[in-house]
């Protein structure tokens, strides 16, 4: 399958069991814009989706995946259009797209680092006996 130049690949997502997909025998390449919506999307952390399955070879030889981490707000540039979740807190990882097709949903790092401060804090702390 070769998604050309130009050409326009849509997903519509919903939850990790109920997304679109495709499954593909053989070999992939693709030169054309990915766009991933999602009208009933709620994101939670680890959430991950399967977009794209292929048996054989893939080139992604000038597709511009964009940034790791990021809301897709800031889709702009990319070849790979992901529904904007940037209320949330979350962020999209996009760093497996290239090898297996999927992406998922990640926390915020400076959330992630308030939360593991946080429990630090609760296991810490000491209580006094008066």
């Amino acid at each position: 399958v070769t998604l050309t130049a130009g050409s326009i690949t849509r997903f519509d997502i919903s939850t990790p069991a109920s997304s679109d997909f495709l499954g593909i025998g053989g070999n992939i390449t693709s030169l054309g814009n990915i766009v991933v919506t999602g009208t009933s999307f709620v994101p939670e952390i680890g959430q991950t989706f399967s977009l794209i399955d292929w048996g054989g070879t893939s080139d992604f030889t000038g597709f511009n995946v964009g940034v790791n981490n990021r809301t897709g707000a800031d889709d702009n540039g990319f070849q790979f259009d992901l529904p904007d979740i940037a209320s949330s807190g979350f962020l999209w990882d996009v760093s497996n797209f290239i090898s297996s097709g999927s992406v998922s949903v990640v926390p915020e790092p400076s959330r992630a680092l308030l939360l593991f401060f946080g429990l630090l804090a609760l296991f810490m702390r000491r209580r006094r006996n008066g």
